[in-house]
């Protein structure tokens, strides 16, 4: 799954994301939403709204295998990039 929403990020916003990294240890319900990050070398973070959605459409079935599920499936969007500045990287005061 990570792999899939690193192309689709990368295809869509002009930032090398190198990394995404998403909670562990979900188990995939339907209608669960959850929140994955993507890291880019510059240090800017995007956030990835991940939607847990049923069905056993063509293109879900993929998705649903990486995730262990083959009844479910994900759908993603990215809602913000932070700037490096912003991405908690420095102290949390």
């Amino acid at each position: 799954m990570e792999e899939q929403i690193l192309a689709d990020v990368d295809a869509r916003f002009p930032v090398d994301f190198e990394e995404v990294t998403c909670p562990e240890g979900i188990e995939p319900r339907a209608g669960d939403v959850f929140v994955c990050r993507v890291h880019a070398a510059d240090g800017s973070v995007g956030v990835v709204e991940v939607t847990q959605l049923a069905g056993d459409s063509e293109a879900c079935s993929d998705i649903g295998a990486a995730t262990g599920a083959d009844d479910v499936c994900v759908e993603w969007e990215l809602t913000e990039v932070l700037a490096p500045e912003e991405s908690g990287t420095g102290d949390d005061s």
